[in-house]
Parts: structure tokens; C-alpha cells; sequence
């Protein structure tokens, strides 16, 4: 939380008002101290597990605080969305913007994928399973809603 890539920048290099609503999200996460929170969260979580569970092995100790952080970090990106969408407002800017980030990196995994055309179609994607942000549709619908009132 609170980063923004090298690909982040280069994907938005042409569009400045898009980044200021990228900005204003990590930015959100920042000032919520979401960061420390998920610290928190996954520290407790990781303790009452191996309590529960005692030391089998750290997999099965770490599954139940990965599990439960999934739907603790998508709350974190919705709060840290609505703090792009106060940003961008607050600068003459239509929350509208954000939709071409979310156009922009469908685009991309459609690229990288194409381009990985090896990988097996019956691999699991643990990061798919344990994603932390919501939908890129629910987020885009997000900023639509906001940008109509």
C-alpha cells in the first residue's frame, strides 16, 4: 500500500489527471495508516491460528490470516478509491478518470497474457484466488457513481 510502480507511471504517462486520482488513492491508504493495520491483522490472525492449530507447519498456520486479510484489504482499497474520488473533485477533476485506468490495465493483462500463451490453462492462480482489491469493474462502477452526482 502507498506504492506507486515504474509500469503504474509509464501506463499513465500521457494522462496526468489519471494519476492524480492513482495519487489520491495511495494516498488514502497512507493517511488511513492501512498499512499498519493490515500489520496488525495479520499479526493476530497469525497468533490465534498457531493457537488454534499449534506449529504444523507455517502453511496451514499462515492460510487462516491470508484468508482473512482478503476481505480486509479490499475494505482498505474502497476507502482508499472514495480518497481518490475527494481528491480528484477537490481539484476540478471528474472521478470519471479513473475509469481509463481500469480500461487501460484490462488492456494490459490482455497483453501480458497473450504474450504468456505457454502457461497452462488448468494452472490455479493463488493470486487471483487471494486478490486484495475488489473487481476492476465494481472500482470503475465506483467512480462512474461518484461522477453522476
Amino acid at each position: 500500500m502507498g506504492i506507486v510502480t515504474d509500469e503504474m507511471l509509464q501506463l499513465l504517462a500521457d494522462r496526468d489527471d489519471v494519476l492524480i486520482g492513482v495519487l489520491g488513492h495511495e494516498l488514502g491508504h497512507v493517511q488511513r495508516r492501512h498499512g499498519m493495520r493490515m500489520m496488525v491483522q495479520t499479526t493476530v490472525l497469525g497468533a490465534v491460528a498457531t493457537l488454534l492449530w499449534g506449529d504444523i507447519s507455517t502453511v496451514l498456520a499462515a492460510a487462516p490470516a491470508l484468508l482473512g486479510q482478503s476481505a480486509y484489504l479490499r475494505e482498505f482499497e474502497r476507502e482508499a478509491d472514495g480518497d481518490s474520488v475527494a481528491l480528484l473533485q477537490a481539484n476540478g477533476l471528474s472521478p470519471l478518470v479513473m475509469v481509463e485506468l481500469f480500461e487501460r490495465l484490462k488492456k494490459q493483462r490482455e497483453t501480458d497474457a497473450s504474450d504468456q500463451s505457454e502457461k497452462s490453462a488448468d494452472a490455479f492462480d493463488l493470486g487471483i484466488a487471494l486478490a486484495s482489491h475488489p473487481a476492476d469493474a465494481e472500482r470503475a462502477q465506483r467512480f462512474r457513481d461518484a461522477a453522476a452526482r
